[in-house]
């Protein structure tokens, strides 16, 4: 069994939820990864992510392509500029173009690397992609 995980690697793994409202509309971590490695708890965390403004919804195994459940946490706002810049897009593949749904269906599918939603949740998450994740930053857009 592996011992305790060192401060700075905690760090790096919740670097990338901080990064969310700042550079990414989504972030999320896998429950096995916060609460076995970094001995944290799911609602400590949502709380956290809320008192900074952003959202969290927490998904179990059964609701979640990502083994043993996660925890998305999300910007409305740069979500939803990501998702009315997108609307035709997610229209035309039968997705939806509310947050809340949106997370959901992210959550709950996970996506191919042909599919035509890829660029669009990559950029969501701050990955390459086509749709530009450095227009995602929160009240800024360089944005067509």
């Amino acid at each position: 069994m592996a011992g305790p995980i060192p401060d700075d690697m905690k760090k790096k793994i919740f670097d990338d939820l901080a990064r969310v409202g700042e550079g990414k509309a989504i972030g999320y971590l896998p429950a096995g990864t916060i609460c076995n490695p970094l001995n944290g708890c799911m609602a400590t965390i949502e709380a956290g992510m809320l008192a900074r403004g952003l959202e969290a919804m927490a998904f179990d195994a059964e609701q979640c392509c990502i083994q043993g459940g996660a925890l998305y946490v999300f910007d409305r706002q740069a979500l939803q500029k990501l998702l009315a810049s997108s609307s035709e897009l997610l229209a035309a593949n039968q997705w939806p173009q509310d947050q809340e749904r949106f997370v959901r269906r992210i959550a709950s599918e996970w996506l191919e690397p042909d599919h035509p939603l890829i660029a669009l949740v990559k950029s969501a998450f701050g990955e390459s992609g086509s749709v530009g994740s450095r227009d995602l930053q929160r009240g800024r857009s360089n944005s067509r």
